[in-house]
């Protein structure tokens, strides 16, 4: 699978994706990634997203990341989730933000959680929440922090609390403070 060109992965059938296995897409070279387009990854099987590395999905174009879907990203290696970047990260639809795992966002480059928007980490599911470190959520955008949801926030872990600033907390939403401090419902 090495020598699949970019070039050449843009012109497969967006139907033919569906084919690929784990191990074939962790064979590809990183360099053919840039030819994923949106439509292609939808077609991907969820079962074979844990071939992708880090330097995979980081060498995929911002455009191709809005055709991940939740349980694609649900089967993502949480070893790969350091090779996204914020551009990649904002141009997810939000609908595939419930695939992510606590591990996986645990993954994730601190740079790179500045591509988050507010409707896509109200879109996480509370149980990934105990995944962020205090430089991720210090990482996060301050216009996005007013996505957070109550169970969200109250699974968080104390530690991550470090990373908010003035902005982060005054962009909360006020219901969402009633998150904090509670045990978590999950």
């Amino acid at each position: 699978m090495s020598g699949f060109k970019a070039d050449q992965v843009a012109g497969l059938d967006a139907a033919a994706m569906g084919g690929f296995k784990a191990d074939q897409l962790g064979a590809m070279d990183a360099t053919a990634m840039s030819g994923f387009k949106a439509d292609q990854v939808a077609g991907l099987d969820a079962a074979a997203m844990g071939g992708f590395k880090a330097d995979q999905l980081g060498a995929m174009d911002a455009t191709a990341m809005s055709g991940f879907k939740a349980d694609q990203v649900a089967g993502l290696d949480a070893a790969a989730m350091g090779g996204f970047k914020a551009d990649q990260l904002g141009a997810m639809d939000a609908t595939a933000m419930s695939g992510f795992k606590a591990d996986q966002v645990a993954g994730l480059d601190a740079a790179a959680m500045g591509g988050f928007k507010a409707d896509q980490l109200g879109a996480m599911d509370a149980t990934a929440m105990s995944g962020f470190k205090a430089d991720q959520v210090a990482g996060l955008d301050a216009a996005a922090m007013g996505g957070f949801k109550a169970d969200q926030l109250g699974a968080m872990d104390a530690t991550a609390m470090a990373g908010f600033d003035a902005a982060k907390v005054s962009s909360l939403n006020s219901t969402a403070m009633s998150g904090l401090g509670a045990d978590p419902a999950i």
